[in-house]
């Protein structure tokens, strides 16, 4: 029985859009931080990629949640917080 299996599949427009992160990845959170790098996330976990360019999203995006954590622990208002622990977990989780 033949495999079915197709393995390292190319998308022209999913190319493209991964292309503009590495591009624009510094002004993808200025407007939206929190929810701007969960999407960050979602996008690097789902395509597999640790860096867009040379940037270590992770990394990155860690950095600067630490640098703006509340003293209280939190990021804002709820949503933000949220937001802020989805990126924090499972892009560590993924990276681990």
């Amino acid at each position: 029985m033949a495999s079915t299996a197709r393995a390292n599949i190319v998308d022209k427009n999913i190319e493209l859009g991964l292309n503009w992160m590495s591009q624009h990845f510094d002004e993808i959170y200025e407007a939206r931080p929190n929810y701007g790098l969960y999407g960050v996330e979602r996008i690097g976990v789902a395509s597999g990629r640790k860096y867009f360019g040379t940037v270590d999203w992770y990394k990155q995006g860690a950095d600067y949640l630490v640098k703006h954590q509340a003293p209280g622990g939190n990021w804002g208002q709820p949503p933000d917080t949220s937001f802020s622990l989805l990126f924090l977990v499972r892009g560590a989780l993924r990276w681990s």
